[in-house]
This record gives C-alpha cells, sequence and structure tokens, in this order.
C-alpha cells in the first residue's frame, strides 16, 4: 500500500502542470478528487489496520493524508482561480488544513524524526496564512513548492508488522437459495466470523450495503466476543436489518469493518470543496469528488473493512392478507 501511494504521488509531482501558472492552466492532468481520495484512504487503511508500525512510520503515513489535502486545494485553486478570493471560502480551505496540521502534530508528539517531515515543514504554515490572508496566490504557490518538493521517504519494515483481518464462515457466500422475509419486516442474519490481529473489538462493526449503496452498521455487544488471545478473537451474532425498498430478489454485501479516528471531520471536508467546485466544474468533476461515499472502504464515517465482503441473496415476498 505505502509503495502505492509513492508511485501515486511521484505521478503527481512529475506531472507537466505543475510548470504553468495556476491563473493559465486550469488542467491539473493526472492530479484529480479520485486520486487524492485514494491517497487518504490508503493512509488510514494502513494507519488502522497493521499493527506493530513505530510511532515515526505511523507519521510517515499520516503525513500522506496531509499531503493529499495540500493537493485537494491545489485542485481547487486551479479549477476555480477565484474560489480563494473569498474570504469566507479562504478561511473555511485554510482552517480545515490547518486543523489537520494540529491533529496530526497532537498524534505524532514531540518524537524525533530521521527524516525531513511535511509536518515540521508546514510548522510555520499558519503564520504564514495569516500574514498573506489576503494574497491567495501567495499562499497557494508556497503550499505547492513545499507539496512538488516533498519526497515521501522509505519505509523500512520489519517482521513484527501483522495485518488486522477477518474471516466470515457465516454467512456463507454465494449461495443461489434465497433468504426469505415478508416485505417491508426485518430479516435476520446469524454472523460467524474469525478475527486476527485486532486488539480492541469495541472498534469492529458489521456492515451491511445495499444495492443502492446505502448501508447499515451494527455494533456488536461485548458478549458477541469469544476472546482466544489479546489479537484473535471470534464473533458469534446475529443482525437484524431492513430495507423499506425491496420489492425484488437481490444481493446484499456483508462485511466485517473497523472503525478508526479522523484527522479531521472528512465529510466536511469533501462536502465543502464540492459545493466550491460545483460553481465552476463540469459534471464530471462532480462526480469524482461525490463517489467517495460509494467505496467499500467508508471514508466518510471512519471506517475501512477487514474483510471482502459476502453477498447473501435475499427476496422480499409478499405479505398475505
Amino acid at each position: 500500500m505505502y509503495l502505492k501511494t509513492q508511485i501515486c504521488i511521484l505521478e503527481v509531482q512529475t506531472d507537466q502542470f505543475w510548470n504553468s501558472p495556476s491563473v493559465l492552466c486550469c488542467n491539473c492532468g493526472s492530479l484529480t478528487p479520485d486520486v487524492v481520495e485514494e491517497l487518504i484512504v490508503l493512509s488510514y487503511k494502513m494507519d488502522t489496520l497493521f499493527v506493530g508500525l513505530d510511532s515515526e512510520q505511523r507519521g510517515m503515513i499520516r503525513e500522506i493524508r496531509l499531503l493529499a489535502h495540500s493537493l485537494l486545494i491545489i485542485y481547487l485553486h486551479r479549477n476555480n482561480s477565484k474560489a480563494l478570493q473569498s474570504n469566507s471560502v479562504a478561511v473555511r480551505v485554510w482552517e480545515q488544513l490547518l486543523a489537520r496540521i494540529r491533529s496530526q502534530n497532537k498524534l505524532n508528539g514531540s518524537g524525533e524524526r530521521t527524516h525531513e517531515s511535511l509536518i515540521r515543514t508546514l510548522g510555520s504554515f499558519q503564520d504564514f496564512v495569516e500574514s498573506n490572508i489576503t494574497k491567495p496566490f501567495v499562499i497557494v504557490d508556497h503550499l505547492q513548492s513545499l507539496v512538488s518538493s516533498y519526497q515521501p521517504p522509505p519505509l523500512a519494515l520489519e517482521n513484527q508488522l501483522r495485518q488486522a483481518s477477518a474471516v466470515i464462515n457465516e454467512p456463507q457466500g454465494g449461495s443461489d437459495n434465497p433468504l426469505r422475509f415478508t416485505a417491508g419486516l426485518t430479516l435476520g442474519v446469524d454472523i460467524d466470523a474469525d478475527i486476527t490481529n485486532v486488539m480492541h473489538t469495541s472498534q469492529v462493526y458489521i456492515q451491511v450495503v445495499f444495492p443502492d449503496f446505502s448501508r447499515q452498521l451494527f455494533k456488536p455487544k461485548p458478549a458477541d466476543f469469544r476472546h482466544f488471545s489479546k489479537m484473535k478473537h471470534r464473533l458469534i451474532t446475529k443482525v437484524i436489518f431492513s430495507h423499506s425498498t425491496w420489492s425484488d430478489p437481490c444481493y446484499v454485501d456483508v462485511s466485517l469493518v473497523l472503525k478508526y479516528a479522523q484527522d479531521i471531520n472528512e465529510q466536511e471536508v469533501v462536502d465543502f470543496i464540492t459545493s466550491v467546485l460545483e460553481t465552476s466544474a463540469e459534471k464530471s468533476d462532480k462526480k469524482i469528488v461525490k463517489q467517495i461515499k460509494n467505496r467499500a472502504d467508508n471514508l466518510q464515517d471512519g471506517y475501512v473493512e477487514l474483510c471482502s465482503p459476502v453477498q447473501i441473496y435475499v427476496l422480499p415476498k409478499s405479505s398475505s392478507h
């Protein structure tokens, strides 16, 4: 995952659009909101799913989110150069970035880094923003110079690194025998799953995704877990879900997800940037920003999947009168 983020960052940094002034070039080449989203999601997944990372390694992974957020601001500026000339927009944009910087500083603590970190480089960014708040082009150019020169450090992995995961034993996917229930009522599904390399089972949720991409999340009770060791558990429970629009047979995805703490409210960032882009962006660009909600990993609410979804076939039937 880390290598994938490095390749993605390098592709953006070497794109030709950096050679053109932002006021003359609204084409961002390989830099799109979709790329930004992927970087943020991968960073959260590495930060959440892997056990055995030291504080410096986690700091390196978190910096990817900071870099991605900076890239999103650059994308916004190049696609709507007048946006940051509005005081209300500018204050909101910079405050969201500064909030992420403060959050990561708090998470990383005061530990020494062996590499030149982006968070350290942006340490005085708040003072720079405050002194140039009426000069949006100056701030963006400064941010762009920091981003374009940033080099993600190599991540040295050791043998103690383990990935959190889960295996769903029940229900079993791929069956042609549907689960039948009365339309408009609820359906109970037994869940039996093995969970590995998760220390806090209170962060484990069951996620149900319907064909229209709507979701239901279920928090198991503490008594639903059987603890074999500090990092190995078994979940045996039942989920009761419903969907008022069901009328035809369909497949429903069931998976286990792990909740994580976000740097900032990612939903607010996406909603705000989307609203600003909608004033000038093409429809394709707007869809890219909004499709973030349809991913398997739920960035808005702060969940990453512990396993691939199991598809179960459900068949609503009309109630008899």
